[in-house]
């Protein structure tokens, strides 16, 4: 057996071609099903809470922002002395573990980036205005060999809601909307079973769709552990900032208007065009 880049050490995953370490599917899976058993819960014994510190205080060798979100935890863990003693899960004890998701569950920003998603298009308002017949649901997602597909029923560029696939291919980067969406759904799947087609894509905690306040919420409170004025960016960021970095990256601009559904030249106002880049154009004109 010749040389290998991704090997398993120590139940956590080191990859040299992708320059990361992070935790094994299963892993990943087991803690989340952790999480979420416990904020379901008003109380649990102290013996629950130590057990699920031990789970987020090894997954915080490679995601070290997790260090941050377990504090209170650990206050609270000392608050009784025997382990079948009872201790409340308050709001604090809430807001941590869900920031823990947060850092776990990453698959809706990225898909809202390489899809050029609005925040509409993968959120709703209440969780009763899901609508199955327009919003995401588990059938509208179909996973092939090396690209998955995502059915948008309607749209702002779909006033008549002829409907149109988003594919999402399998690409060599750690961050790949492919590789995302799977393991989102195998963790979906192993905490909360099947499901039945018509189903939020997206759910929370609950099992409820995905809020547009809960996602934004969390999308600043990630930003701002990122050290990022989370001010300046909102729901329609993931459009633009895949617009912007389409044009940094020279992509063409026909291949633009596709990836982001754009009828018309609109999708320049998308992009934004930094002090820097206005000043070399300015500077290539004196060379022309």
């Amino acid at each position: 057996m010749g040389p290998l880049t991704c090997i398993e050490y120590l139940s956590i995953v080191l990859d040299t071609d992708k320059l990361e370490a992070r935790l094994p599917a299963n892993k990943v899976e087991r803690i989340c099903k952790f999480i979420i058993s416990i904020i379901q819960k008003s109380t649990c014994t102290k013996r629950e809470l130590l057990q699920l510190l031990g789970h987020l205080n090894f997954a915080s060798r490679v995601i070290v922002p997790g260090r941050s979100c377990v504090s209170y935890l650990i206050k609270l863990s000392t608050k009784v002395k025997e382990l079948h003693f009872y201790v409340n899960l308050r709001k604090e004890a809430r807001v941590d573990l869900d920031k823990y998701i947060d850092c776990l569950i990453e698959t809706t920003c990225i898909v809202a980036f390489f899809a050029f998603l609005r925040c509409e298009e993968f959120t709703v308002m209440n969780v009763d205005k899901f609508d199955p017949l327009t919003k995401l649901c588990i059938f509208d997602f179909i996973l092939k060999t090396d690209y998955a597909i995502l059915r948008l029923k309607e749209s702002k560029t779909d006033p008549f809601r002829k409907g149109i696939d988003i594919k999402l291919f399998k690409i060599d980067h750690s961050i790949c909307p492919f590789l995302a969406l799977k393991r989102y759904l195998s963790i979906r799947h192993s905490v909360f079973g099947i499901g039945f087609p018509s189903d939020p894509l997206f759910i929370t905690g609950n099992r409820e769709a995905l809020t547009r306040p809960f996602f934004l919420v969390k999308f600043k409170n990630i930003l701002e552990l990122c050290g990022y004025d989370p001010n300046l960016y909102n729901g329609h960021s993931f459009r633009s900032g895949a617009a912007t970095s389409a044009g940094k990256a020279r992509v063409e601009d026909h291949m633009i208007k596709v990836l982001g559904r754009w009828k018309s030249d609109s999708y320049c106002r998308y992009i934004k065009i930094s002090p820097t880049s206005i000043k070399y154009a300015q500077q290539s004109l004196t060379e022309s």
